[in-house]
């Protein structure tokens, strides 16, 4: 992480400024863990799964090939991403379940075949 340009003024990229913010936030989950070792606090991390959200909606770049490209894959990623609800699952599960009391520091992602599950 180069905390020295953290907010991307020098190159900034989309998908740059994402990976940064998801390692920023691993970082931040594992050191407040380990700052509350010792308490009743549980800090976890989390990764909700691929998301159907209207991140995009107000998008009004110009017209690039990586654009276009995106355009034509929209169908796909709304295929295969989750609405909202089902997103939210990891969150619920994280903040509810008593499984996750003794697993300080760690990072859950969305466990797909659990809610293939019929």
């Amino acid at each position: 992480m180069n905390w020295d340009e953290c907010n991307l003024k020098e190159k900034f990229s989309t998908f740059g400024s994402y990976s940064k913010s998801k390692l920023a936030n691993v970082l931040f989950t594992a050191e407040l863990a380990k700052r509350l070792k010792d308490t009743r606090v549980t800090v976890v991390g989390l990764h909700p799964g691929f998301v159907r959200t209207e991140i995009f909606r107000d998008y009004k770049g110009t017209l690039t090939f990586r654009s276009i490209i995106f355009l034509l894959l929209q169908p796909l990623f709304w295929m295969t991403s989750m609405s909202s609800r089902e997103g939210a699952q990891t969150s619920i599960h994280c903040a509810i379940s008593d499984e996750v009391l003794d697993q300080n520091g760690k990072y859950f992602r969305f466990l797909l075949l659990k809610y293939l599950m019929f």
